[in-house]
Formats: C-alpha cells, sequence, structure tokens
C-alpha cells in the first residue's frame, strides 16, 4: 500500500468504548458485528460472531456462541465436544465457563478432561 493510491486489501475494524472490537469489514464487503460484552468476576467475556459460522464450517456452535463441537484433524480424525456451565453451575464456577471437553476417537474410544471451579471463579481442579 502507497500513499494517495486507489483503496487496497484493507480491513476495517470497529471497537467500543473500552476497547473491544465490535465489527470488521473485509475488503471483499464481507462484514461481522461483535455485541454483548460482559464483565463477569473481572474479566471482559466476548459476544458470539455475527452472522454466526455457516454450515460448511467443521466447528458447531451453541446458541450463545460457544463452541459445542469440532472436527479433529489428522491421523485418526474425530470430534472434540465441549461442555459449560448452563445458568444453575454444575461445576462451580458460573455460566458459561467450561465444565469438560471430550475428545471422541471412535465409538469406542474416548477420553474427557473435566474441570471444576473454586467459590471465587477460578480454576480449582482439572
Amino acid at each position: 500500500m502507497g500513499v494517495g493510491g486507489a483503496a487496497g486489501n484493507v480491513t476495517d475494524y470497529g471497537w467500543d468504548s473500552r476497547n473491544n472490537p465490535t465489527s470488521a469489514e473485509l475488503p471483499t464487503g464481507a462484514t461481522a458485528s461483535l455485541t454483548g460484552y460482559q464483565t463477569i468476576s473481572g474479566a471482559e467475556t466476548g459476544p458470539p460472531l455475527s452472522p454466526a459460522p455457516t454450515a460448511r464450517s467443521p466447528t458447531a456452535y451453541d446458541t450463545a456462541g460457544n463452541t459445542k463441537s469440532v472436527a479433529v484433524t489428522g491421523t485418526g480424525g474425530g470430534k472434540r465436544t465441549f461442555d459449560y456451565n448452563p445458568a444453575t453451575p454444575t461445576c462451580n464456577g458460573f455460566e458459561g465457563q467450561i465444565c469438560k471437553i471430550t475428545t471422541t476417537m471412535s465409538a469406542t474410544k474416548s477420553v474427557s478432561t473435566s474441570f471444576l471451579y473454586d467459590t471465587k471463579d477460578n480454576l480449582s481442579k482439572v
């Protein structure tokens, strides 16, 4: 890119007053926007992307925008699924924190990692 020339491959970003990204526009005209930031336990939590990823994506999302499953590439393939705390937490902590990740290699073989949180919403046990 130079000075004074025609617009090139520029991606424009938008930001809110707390420096959270709110939008992106690619040179092709494709756009994405983010809304709904909130502070939980002193940490900024990001919202889901809008529009949501298409069905062609190997990743699935829940209605809150959390990753629910991802296709695993490489030898063996498989799928990785994610379980999150519901409104009434099941692994302590707060709603939306990850409770368990399961990697399924086949119909009979899978491994899981579970997470627990303390009363201050910090990770306490894996």
